[in-house]
This record gives C-alpha cells, structure tokens and sequence, in this order.
C-alpha cells in the first residue's frame, strides 16, 4: 500500500493514458496527451531499471512514444497538436529513447524536417497571427535542440550536454542528425540570426517604434502583435543562442583533428557582424533587467523565482560567451581589447556577489561562477601574450583572487565543502596558472606576482 504512491509505480499507466489521449479521436485533447509524455519522459529521464542494470525505466516505452509521433506529425492541419509534437521529437532524442539505433533517429528528424519543407503553410491563415509565429518558433528551437543533441554526442563536452542527456548514444547517431538536417542548414540558420537581430531590436525600442517594427519571421504581423513578440520571443532564444555559438565555437575548437575535418562542413562560419550581434545579445542579457523577465511577464512572480529565472538566463549567457571566446575568434581578432576588458569587468562584479541564502540558489550561482571562470580561462588560453596587457593582466587576477577569497570567507565555521566549491577553487587557480604563464616574469607588474 505504502508502495503503491510513488509516481513512478505508476508509470505504465501514465504512459498508456499519454499514448491513448494523443492518439485519439478527440483532437482538442491531444495536444495534452503530448505534453503528459513529455513532461513523463523529463520527469523519469534518470530513473534506472531496478531488473536491468545500466539501463532506464523509460526505455522500454520506446515503441509507444514512436507510435504516438508518428500519428500526430503525419498530420500538419492542427496547430497545436504540432507544436506539441514537436517539443516531444526534441525530449525523445534527449532523454536518450532514441539509444544508439541510428535508423530511430532518422524517423525523428525526418518528422521534424518534412514540416520545414512545408514552412510556407505553416502560417495556419485560419488561426490568428500569433498561432503561425508560435508554431514557426518551435520549429527553428526543435531544429535547434536536435543540432545540439548531435553536437553533445559527438564533442561530449559538458558544457553541451542538457540536464538529462543520455550520452550513450554513438557518433553515427550525431552525424546522422546533422546530415539530415544540412539540406536545410542556409534557410533554418538565416531564421535564428534574423530571431536573435529582432529580439536584439526589440529590446532596445521603445514602445511607439516597436509597434511599427516589421518582423522577418512571418509577414505582414499587426502592430498589436509586433508590439507583443518580445515575450513570444523570449522562450526559443536560450535553445537558439546556444545552437549557434556551440556550432561556430565547438565545431573550430572542440573537435579532435579527425572529427573536425570531417564535419567542419556541418559547423557555422560566423561574419564579423554576426558575431556582434551574438556578443550584444549576450551582453544584453548579462546587463539588462527587461530580458531576465521578458518570460514571465503575465506572471507574478516571487523574489525566490525572480532570482532563479535570472540565474538560469545569467548561465545561458556565459555559456554561450564561452564559445565565443574560443581560440579562433580571439586569433582572428573578433574580439578587440575593449570587449575583452569589458567582459571581465562583468566577471569581477559577478564573482564578487556574496553567496545567496537559500540552499538552491546558491548552486546555481556556483555553476554560473564555474561558467565565469571558463569564460575567463578561455581567454587567457586563446590570448597571445603580446596582447595580454597589464591591465588585462589585473583584471583577470582579480576575478581568481576574489573567487579565492569568497571560498575561504565563506567556509569558515563550516564542515565539508560541496564539489562545486571545489572545483570553482581549482578553475580559479587554474586561471592564475595560465595567466602568469603567458607573461615573462621579469616583465610582469610586481603588485601581480604578489
């Protein structure tokens, strides 16, 4: 009896009534047949078989989740039951459904490429503006989500990997995805930097202007709805943001020699106007308050969830910095000494935030901290010394004494220090290392080596 209350004896069960709601006759009901999968599968992604060791409970529901995408994509008339479906396509692959069967993966992706073959109908005329925008969005985040399923595969970098990645999947699985979505590389890659420009844009205008602004992702939009995409927008942005920089950064840096010459076709040459617009809106979101609520703004919201939902765009952002920053952006000199400085300025006041109360919070701080300290240690590796400046030099020894010093402060009258804290310890003394490297030592400001 006591057994019998935990969700995850249940499983079966919600399963079956996922399956059978997003399937039926009824298609107002389908939609959230979809979203009972999907929430199902996130929830379980991690739940190992007790009678099958090394594997998970949501493995054997393959077939059914299979079933039910299937049923729905091949229908394209139901706005909403797409959008759904497509949200389902990106968790199947994820949450590792897909395993290493390469041929599972290709009936995924090829659900999601056939309705970029059919972009143009999906402005769904008989619903309003708002419906086809919607609908177009998920489909460039799903587009998205899958080249970064691929890239996490092949690269393994933990950086790319989503919260509940199965990393068990082959190579051929990654190339798999990105070969089938190259045909559609050009049009689906112009869509996000024309999203990430607009949302850029956006931001920046007031209200009268914004109403008179006219989008790219679909033509003809009213003024009322112009004015209102900014939150629209908002939700697609992180998946977006994080395909583009991971696949013009991963792609040049992260490969091995092998690897890189053969999918460096797959990867993104960035022009130098691109990446401005990337760093801006990086920068925009590191320094803005309106991007930080943009997604909940018909919600109110608490001072806790404010603060998480700040933390979550403040790690997405440094995330995505860090593959800015790579080798071959900083040798081709994307980046100028101004940006750089700028970019530790905003690590030093960053760093030095006191630790926050409450317990989960604070670990998403320590995470958006590490991702700081890669940030920074990216560029000291990929910095020539000859462009490696004292003042430069200050700053980035300030970011790793004053991470050194919060530690200690904060560790003092406690017992054993979480992973986290430890590995913050070592990434900043890792920076420190490296930065001192680069300098000679009868040439470095004495205040420094002390």
């Amino acid at each position: 009896e006591e057994i019998g209350r935990w969700l995850v004896v249940q499983l079966p069960e919600l399963i079956s009534i996922g399956y059978k709601v997003s399937t039926g006759p009824v298609h107002a009901l389908r939609p959230l047949g979809l979203m009972l999968l999907d929430s199902t599968l996130q929830k379980f992604a991690n739940a190992l078989d007790p009678e099958y060791e090394g594997h998970y409970l949501i493995e054997q529901y393959q077939a059914q989740i299979l079933a039910a995408l299937r049923t729905v994509m091949a229908d394209k008339s139901n706005p909403h039951i797409l959008k759904s479906g497509l949200k389902l396509c990106a968790t199947f692959l994820h949450v590792g459904l897909a395993a290493s069967d390469a041929a599972v993966v290709k009936r995924v992706v090829a659900m999601v490429t056939s309705c970029f073959e059919d972009w143009d109908k999906l402005a769904f005329s008989f619903y309003s503006e708002a419906i086809g925008v919607g609908v177009r969005l998920s489909l460039l985040t799903t587009i998205a989500s899958l080249r970064q399923y691929a890239l996490s595969i092949i690269c393994l970098d933990e950086l790319l990997l989503e919260k509940d990645d199965k990393v068990f999947a082959n190579d051929e699985c990654g190339r798999c995805v990105l070969k089938l979505l190259d045909p559609f590389k050009n049009r689906f890659e112009s869509q996000w930097f024309g999203l990430l420009r607009e949302y850029c844009v956006m931001y920046a205008l007031p209200g009268d202007l914004l109403a008179q602004y006219s989008p790219t992702i679909q033509d003809k939009l009213s003024p009322g709805l112009t004015a209102q995409l900014l939150p629209i927008l908002a939700p697609s942005m992180p998946d977006i943001l994080r395909a583009i920089t991971t696949h013009a950064g991963a792609l040049n840096d992260l490969l091995p020699d092998e690897n890189r010459r053969e999918l460096h076709p797959y990867g993104m040459r960035l022009a130098p106007k691109e990446y401005d617009i990337l760093v801006a809106l990086v920068l925009m979101i590191l320094t803005g308050t309106k991007s930080a609520t943009a997604l909940n703004e018909s919600i109110a919201l608490n001072e806790a969830e404010t603060e998480d939902l700040r933390l979550k765009n403040k790690i997405m952002a440094w995330g995505a910095l860090k593959y800015l920053l790579t080798r071959s952006f900083l040798v081709n000199k994307y980046v100028n000494e101004e940006l750089t400085q700028e970019i530790m300025s905003l690590s030093l006041a960053e760093l030095e935030e006191g630790e926050l109360r409450d317990s989960a919070l604070a670990c998403q701080q320590q995470e958006c901290k590490k991702l700081i300290l890669r940030v920074i240690l990216s560029v000291v590796e990929g910095i020539t010394s000859e462009r490696l400046s004292s003042t430069l030099m200050r700053c980035i020894c300030s970011c790793s004494s004053s991470t050194l010093q919060t530690i200690v402060q904060t560790s003092k009258g406690r017992g054993n220090q979480s992973s986290n804290v430890h590995e913050l310890g070592l990434l900043a003394f890792g920076v420190l290392q490296q930065a001192i490297s680069k300098v000679p030592r009868d040439n470095c400001p004495v205040d420094i080596l002390e």
